[in-house]
């Protein structure tokens, strides 16, 4: 009895293994030979044997799926990649060839712009030289007609309509009574006179002047240095003027002086205005020539006369102005629509000369 103990002890399984243990397991007798439990002894638990087949086979079905899952989720990626990969390059492809077009198309406009602002350049300075050129042509043409006027003398002051039928024996008449010829009997010798040809003025506006026509320079002059010296020539209580027959390109220079000339004239200093539009002034120190309003401006500043509203002209400025305005024939230019309504009541706007006188002064 003592010895069946002993060996059911040898045979008891030890603390130390798990009580899931297998009837695979095997153990030593007392004589050291191997026992498996035996093929013919059955498991102690069999529930636990079965959990423990269920989990082994579930653990090789999870293996099993997991690495299936790796390979598909692998070949996916691949492909996945792959397509992207595809796409990127094909863009990339795209966006060369869409640079390298636009490079191309930039080297074109910058050529173009570098040639067009050449041509701009060109015709820039070929319009400075014509626009020169016609200063100069300006400027002779301007002396022509000086010269074509040097005969005539303007009378401001008159009233509209006050010169009656005859403006040729009214003009006689004031010229010999108003301003004191020296000789009364002299024959003046007036070719032609009229008024000034602009549309007759509203009622309180000032009158147009009068334009005489002398046969004589000679005889012109002394009557415009007659009234001059008079200072004061009136007609019916008001104060008439005589003056040059300027040009309009003349005239425009000498108003020019206008602002000059009050200063000038405030200050007591001394000044005459040659033609054709220049500004002569008596200074303590000499007597000064100025040949434009610009010229005049900056020397009478530089002298401390003060020019209030005065604006000196600035040459550079207005053939800029010239360049800037400058308009190209085209269709906006022959596209305009002319209003021949207002040109129309423009011209019966003039009135023609009163009887027996002329057209024009030459």
């Amino acid at each position: 009895m003592e010895g069946e103990k002993q060996k059911k002890t040898k045979l008891k399984p030890s603390s130390k293994h798990d009580k899931t243990a297998t009837s695979d397991e095997t153990y030593e007798d007392e004589d050291g030979n191997e026992d498996n439990g035996g093929a013919d002894k059955e498991v102690a638990n069999p529930n636990m044997q079965a959990i423990y087949n269920e989990i082994r086979a579930l653990r090789s079905d999870l293996k099993s799926e997991m690495s299936e899952f790796r390979f598909s989720f692998r070949n996916d990626m691949k492909k996945e990649l792959n397509e992207f990969k595809g796409e990127i390059n094909q863009k990339l492809e795209e966006a060369t060839s869409e640079l390298n077009a636009t490079v191309v198309r930039v080297a074109e406009a910058e050529q173009r712009i570098s040639d067009i602002e050449d041509r701009d350049e060109a015709a820039r300075e070929a319009l400075i030289q014509a626009l020169e050129t016609q200063d100069t042509l300006q400027a002779k043409l301007t002396e022509l007609e000086a010269r074509s006027r040097r005969n005539n003398l303007r009378i401001h002051g008159i009233p509209e309509e006050s010169e009656g039928p005859d403006l040729s024996a009214f003009v006689t008449k004031l010229i010999k009574s108003e301003v004191g010829m020296p000789v009364a009997d002299m024959d003046l010798g007036i070719q032609r006179c009229h008024r000034a040809l602009a549309p007759k003025p509203p009622q309180g506006a000032p009158p147009r002047s009068l334009v005489i026509c002398f046969l004589e320079f000679r005889v012109k002059e002394q009557v415009l240095h007659t009234a001059w010296k008079k200072k004061v020539v009136r007609y019916e209580g008001k104060r008439i003027y005589f003056d040059q027959d300027y040009p309009p390109e003349i005239l425009k220079k000498r108003k020019a002086y206008a602002g000059m000339l009050r200063e000038l004239k405030a200050k007591g200093i001394r000044f005459q205005t040659p033609h054709p539009a220049k500004l002569k002034v008596f200074f303590d120190s000499g007597t000064r020539i100025y040949e434009s309003a610009a010229e005049a401006a900056k020397d009478l500043k530089k002298r401390g006369i003060t020019l209030e509203n005065v604006t000196e002209p600035d040459p550079t400025v207005e053939k800029q102005q010239r360049l800037s305005t400058w308009e190209k024939a085209g269709a906006n230019r022959s596209g305009r629509a002319v209003d021949r309504g207002r040109i129309r009541e423009k011209l019966r706007s003039f009135q023609p000369a009163s009887p027996g006188t002329s057209d024009a002064a030459e």
